[in-house]
């Protein structure tokens, strides 16, 4: 990418992406769209999965969770190479998919996609970034920013060295509550809540597996969406330094914030208000009016010990709200989900993670399947407040 270096963001859906992003594109030295490739990854993971014994390509993107199938394709993804072959028949759909995809909230790139086209995975990402940059404008940081692409940060690094990453984590009790709010203006944003949350598990696991990862841990950091609220100025000035750029005001001025869905200054995307304009601290805390307790306990109890990690406190884990509020969003007409589809099995899998952060002698396979990574499981087991955590008497 000739002139300027990938910059790509990720975050479960309605994490605060959006916001992010606006605010970082003010800064004369980035420019991040805004979600116009999610296609190119559910491609780009059927192209390196292919292989896998029982691989389901149209299933969703999975959490990697409970299943050794799940556990083999998520180590395939992080351990994968951008240098696969694009499938010729793949092209014309592909390019369809992304068309719809980036007329939402980057309709400017919709001409260009079909200039994506190319005879591998890396190609055509480095030409996506080319396409933001010429449209746009060539800046110093340029890329773009999707949510539940997370996995493939390890593979991007690799064919390009030089970029950086930026992952935004959110209170997932926000997130859920997010997602259900906007779902009742538009009933087509309706997901499966017990998959919502075992996403932003992934995303919270992911992060601090790559802090020891040595190639990882200089390409990677991530941002939590409160503390943006609380203290803007010092989070950005992080993200800048992370850049190895200057802090810029506009990054904070609202006025300045761009929206190129809509070729007008940015209104917001909140679930919660019709129009906003810069950064709110008081929506942080809206999810405690909003979701229910069957849920709120849910999304507490399956991310809990993973939230601790990052700085998130959910008190006493409740079993009883846990199950009832799986059993709640068991049944219902979703836009995705990746759970198992049956309340009892994911019920007793969340039960299981917790009785196994109270044992020693686990192999491998067990750790990876339950908490994805073995240095993640140690320090959830060597948490000072793991007792608590995994439910275990004072």
């Amino acid at each position: 990418m000739s002139g300027s270096r990938p910059l790509l963001v990720s975050g479960p859906a309605r994490s605060g992406t959006s916001l992010l992003c606006t605010a970082l594109s003010a800064h004369p030295d980035l420019m991040v769209a805004s979600d116009p490739y999610l296609p190119y990854f559910r491609s780009l993971r059927n192209a390196m999965a292919q292989d896998l014994p029982g691989f389901d390509s149209s299933a969703a993107l999975s959490d990697g969770y409970f299943s050794d199938d799940r556990t083999a394709l998520l180590e395939q993804v992080l351990s994968a190479s951008l240098d696969v072959p694009l499938d010729p028949a793949e092209g014309a759909t592909l390019v369809e998919a992304l068309r719809r995809r980036a007329a939402h909230a980057s309709p400017d790139l919709v001409e260009g996609i079909p200039d994506l086209l190319a005879g591998d995975y890396r190609a055509m990402l480095s030409r996506g970034l080319q396409l933001i940059s010429r449209i746009r404008g060539a800046r110093p940081w340029v890329g773009f920013k999707e949510a539940w692409n997370v996995d493939f940060f390890p593979a991007i690094s690799r064919a390009f060295p030089e970029a950086r990453f930026l992952v935004l984590l959110r209170d997932p009790r926000a997130v859920v509550a997010s997602m259900l709010a906007l779902s009742r203006k538009d009933p087509s944003q309706l997901a499966h809540p017990l998959s919502y949350a075992r996403h932003c598990r992934k995303y919270m696991a992911l992060c601090r597996h790559w802090e020891s990862d040595t190639w990882m841990r200089e390409r990677v950091r991530y941002v939590r969406y409160e503390d943006v609220l609380r203290d803007p100025r010092a989070e950005m000035e992080r993200i800048c330094e992370f850049l190895d750029i200057r802090y810029d005001a506009s990054m904070l001025d609202g006025e300045k914030w761009f929206d190129y869905a809509t070729g007008r200054p940015w209104t917001g995307n909140s679930s919660f208000l019709s129009s906003m304009s810069g950064v709110r601290p008081e929506l942080a805390e809206r999810w405690r009016r909003e979701l229910s307790p069957e849920i709120e306990g849910m999304v507490s109890y399956v991310c809990g010990p993973e939230m601790a990690l990052v700085g998130y406190d959910t008190g006493p884990p409740d079993e009883e709200a846990m199950v009832a509020g799986i059993q709640q969003g068991a049944d219902g007409e979703y836009s995705w989900r990746s759970d198992f589809r049956d309340a009892h099995t994911d019920a007793g899998f969340e039960l299981l993670r917790r009785v196994l952060l109270r044992m020693g002698g686990l192999s491998t396979p067990q750790k990876r399947r339950a908490f994805l990574f073995e240095d993640v499981f140690e320090m959830l087991k060597g948490s000072q407040r793991h007792d608590r955590l995994a439910g275990s008497p004072a």
